[in-house]
This record gives structure tokens, C-alpha cells and sequence, in this order.
């Protein structure tokens, strides 16, 4: 594309929109982990039966540790962890 002739005019601006580009991905994917990190964390918190679940474990014997992180990422996987799309939009807009 920076090669064609139509676009001559706009090619010393090409590397500039790239660099920015680049900066705003960067920040919107640190972003959302950041969303992602909240949510999960306000999520896991409010569990309680997650948390009693995962008491339950403890005096059964060996394999304790195994139980535990296979019901955690089971709860991971099984959750609806949506963000609001209001909340997403919002976040992008910021930068």
C-alpha cells in the first residue's frame, strides 16, 4: 500500500498511524486485562459456594491440591464472566 501512487501524498504519515495504532492496541489489550482481572476477581470473591466447594476438600486426603485447582479452573471455564458491552465501549473510548 505505501507503495502506490495514489497514495503518495499520505505516505510520510503512514509510519505515524502505524506507531499510534500500535500504542492504542497496546493500551486497550492492558485494558482489558485489567477489566478481565476485575471481573474474575469480583466474581471469585462473591462465590460462595465455590468456596465451600473447595472447603469441603481439605481432610480428604492426598490429592487435595489436584481437587482444588481442577474445581478453580472448572469455575473459570464454566462462568459466564461477561463484561457489559457499556463497560468494554467505555474502556476502548479512553484511549
Amino acid at each position: 500500500m505505501e507503495s502506490q501512487e495514489k497514495y503518495k501524498y499520505s505516505q510520510p504519515l503512514i509510519p505515524q498511524i502505524k506507531d499510534t495504532v500500535k500504542k492504542r492496541l497496546e493500551a486497550i489489550y492492558i485494558n482489558s486485562s485489567n477489566l478481565a482481572d476485575e471481573k474474575f476477581k469480583n466474581n471469585l470473591f462473591m462465590d460462595e459456594d465455590f468456596w465451600a466447594q473447595l472447603q469441603s476438600e481439605w481432610g480428604r486426603g492426598s490429592g487435595y491440591k489436584n481437587r482444588v485447582a481442577d474445581q478453580t479452573e472448572d469455575w473459570f471455564l464454566s462462568k459466564n464472566h461477561n463484561v457489559d458491552e457499556d463497560i468494554i465501549s467505555r474502556s476502548i473510548n479512553m484511549y
